[in-house]
């Protein structure tokens, strides 16, 4: 009896979700199951070729190492997260600041709003919008130097309507003497409330809103 000298294809099995440990040994196992019963079963007068069985304990080898790789990524992963967890709640009563164009309004309050020019700027507008992405204001500032500046919005819209309480969103255009445009960082700046974790993110409370840990750019303690 010949045994057909396709390689053989190495897999974990289709139930990887309940066992993949017990489903990787199980690969393992049919697989050197195969290269016995080829070497049993060959025609003596056809042998198969020494080759034909390097190049599948070669193949065996390299997924192998590919499945440990994806295990030791998937414990990396874990470990930054739990590393990513301790740090969130460390930071907590501490002031940060953070990339993000979103900003809590109470109704009857001012509102800070802040963003970080990349070189000194002639004009500068903000556009602020609603969490329908309808706009609300547009607020225009003269020459202002490179770095980080705040301002204050009062709370209403353009027809001099006060706006009810919300989450709104801020938009920061500025050029500079020549018309070019420059860029400009959104921020958010305000003391950590809290912590929580959806879906493997680490969220901080700022300010009564939810800003992402990768997107903070500075830690400060409060005096």
């Amino acid at each position: 009896m010949q045994v057909s000298d396709t390689p053989f294809i190495y897999s974990k099995g289709v139930d990887n979700s309940k066992s993949p440990q017990k489903s990787r040994a199980l690969g393992k196992d049919a697989f050197l199951t195969m290269l016995v019963t080829q070497m049993k079963n060959q025609d003596p007068l056809n042998p198969v070729q020494n080759t034909e069985f390097t190049a599948q304990l070669a193949q065996f080898s390299s997924l192998e190492q590919m499945f440990n790789i994806n295990d030791n990524l998937k414990n990396i992963q874990m470990s930054q997260s739990s590393l990513n967890n301790t740090q969130a709640i460390n930071i907590i009563g501490k002031e940060i600041k953070a990339e993000g164009n979103s900003i809590k309004h109470t109704a009857g309050s001012q509102t800070n709003i802040n963003y970080k020019l990349s070189s000194a700027a002639k004009e500068v507008k903000t556009s602020i919008y609603d969490n329908r992405g309808e706009l609300v204001r547009v607020i225009s500032e003269s020459a202002k130097d490179s770095g980080e500046h705040t301002f204050a919005w009062d709370g209403k819209d353009n027809l001099g309507n006060t706006m009810p309480d919300g989450t709104y969103s801020f938009m920061t255009h500025a050029v500079d003497v020549s018309g070019s445009d420059i860029a400009v960082t959104p921020l958010i700046r305000g003391r950590v409330t809290g912590v929580s974790f959806d879906s493997g993110n680490t969220l901080i409370s700022v300010g009564g809103q939810s800003v992402s840990m990768s997107s903070i750019i500075e830690v400060n303690n409060l005096n």
